[in-house]
């Protein structure tokens, strides 16, 4: 598993700390997760909910069986994750247990990487860059100590990108399969991904006419087929084809609130999507309150293409180098108030006032060594958003480590969009990371000017 001393360095380091991260979660957060009834997040409640009900009533329903149904709750939350903690549900497991197992999963999720890129001439002498970067980047760790899919999501993204790029390097139809079963898990893990099998179905396609072998396609029709399969399903539960009710839920209160409080404020904002709200809850039928929402969100935004398209790209720029702040503080309890005010968020003075009125807001609430840290870990994501600009123009890296890795970063970097946040970036966080250590543009300019220095 290890081949040298630096491997045991680097992932020594790496344990540490994650056992720092893993240790203030139980002190901080130790509680019986299948007893507790609030979360700090919505969907930590939904995910648990959603798999104690698996096991005790055998359906994968994220909401209250005691109360009226909503079927909103049959759809919103994908089964894997729910699944997966419906074992540790069956063994009555802790906190303790379950953070455990999830930081062992984020264990093997960077080994598997840097296997992976060290096939890619990744240096093992960036292992410092490397783990130094992982330090800023908390949301990696909060997420393997947090009952959320993220922790998850990242294992499966990372075993996509292995299984493409080793089919590339060993041209084995095996690793094809492999990438298609784990792309069919991911998007059974999050439900962004599901519209993934777009571009990845073009690309196999045009691999298979490439390569003039028909097993690229072929195995194309596995995630397509499991779609469908969803959509199916979902139709026998609620009478509505869909995949996730969650992405017509952000469509209308994220994407469309969000930007008409940047260009008309929040007063308006408000008024218009509680009146679309409160018109789709006077509709009995699930699908058609689905498509009215649906309908009146993709109205006001096409309506606003060009302006729309723009606040979409900027928020998702802002989501790639957001440091965090909302991670941290209800990570380590930093934060007075225990209960989140949306209205004290990022998100709402960045569309409510902009950059200074985020900026008063920070000033006012946390102490000068907080905004410090926020600060350098804003650096480190931007310095990364450089990088990956060089590594995109940088035509002595291997075409198709560009391609894959690209493909999924800028993916789940632009779909996002409004609701882009460092939790979003967190399952690419890794591929971010080790990509642009390979032949770093800022990294070889520095190393190159310290070699003329020794030698003058």
């Amino acid at each position: 598993m290890f081949k040298s001393k630096q491997d045991y360095l680097f992932f020594i380091t790496l344990i540490i700390i994650q056992l720092a991260y893993f240790i203030s979660a139980i002190y901080i957060h130790n509680y019986n997760p299948f007893i507790k009834e609030h979360f700090f997040a919505t969907d930590s409640g939904e995910y648990i909910t959603q798999a104690k009900n698996i096991i005790d009533y055998q359906i994968s329903y994220s909401g209250n069986l005691l109360e009226p149904i909503n079927k909103h709750y049959f759809t919103v939350r994908p089964p894997l994750y729910p699944i997966f903690l419906s074992g540790f549900y069956l063994l009555n497991a802790s906190t303790i247990f379950i953070f455990f197992v999830q930081n062992i999963i984020s264990f093997f999720s960077i080994y598997l990487l840097r296997d992976t890129l060290l096939k890619f001439n990744y240096k093992k002498k960036f292992d410092i860059l490397f783990l130094l970067f992982f330090l800023l980047t908390p949301s990696h760790f909060i997420y393997a100590n947090s009952l959320m899919s993220e922790v998850l999501f990242q294992f499966l993204l990372v075993l996509l990108f292995r299984f493409a790029m080793l089919f590339h390097l060993h041209n084995k139809n095996k690793f094809l399969i492999a990438y298609s079963i784990v792309l069919v898990l991911a998007v059974l893990t999050k439900p962004v991904m599901y519209l993934f099998i777009i571009p990845s179905t073009i690309y196999l396609i045009v691999l298979s006419f490439k390569l003039k072998k028909w097993q690229p396609f072929g195995v194309s029709f596995i995630p397509i087929i499991t779609i469908l399969l969803i959509f199916q399903w979902n139709f026998n539960r609620t009478n509505h084809y869909h995949y996730s009710s969650i992405s017509s839920y952000n469509l209308i209160n994220f994407n469309t609130h969000l930007f008409l409080m940047n260009t008309k404020g929040l007063v308006y904002a408000d008024k218009v999507v509680d009146s679309i709200n409160n018109n789709a809850n006077s509709i009995n039928n699930f699908g058609k309150k689905l498509e009215y929402t649906d309908e009146a969100a993709k109205s006001i935004l096409k309506e606003n293409f060009v302006s729309y398209s723009l606040f979409h790209l900027k928020s998702s720029f802002y989501g790639l180098i957001d440091p965090g702040r909302y991670d941290l503080t209800t990570f380590f309890k930093i934060k007075f108030n225990s209960v989140y005010n949306y209205k004290e968020g990022v998100l709402y003075h960045l569309n409510n006032g902009g950059v200074g009125s985020v900026f008063n807001f920070l000033i006012n609430k946390y102490s000068i060594g907080f905004l410090l840290v926020m600060i350098l870990i804003l650096g480190s994501n931007i310095f990364k958003v450089l990088s990956l600009l060089f590594f995109l123009f940088n035509f002595k890296i291997d075409f198709n480590l560009k391609f894959i890795s690209l493909s999924i970063i800028g993916y789940l970097f632009i779909l996002p969009g409004p609701v882009g946040a460092s939790r979003y970036i967190m399952p690419i966080a890794p591929l971010i990371i080790g990509i642009i250590l390979i032949d770093n543009y800022f990294i070889n300019f520095i190393s190159s000017k310290i070699n003329l220095w020794k030698k003058e």
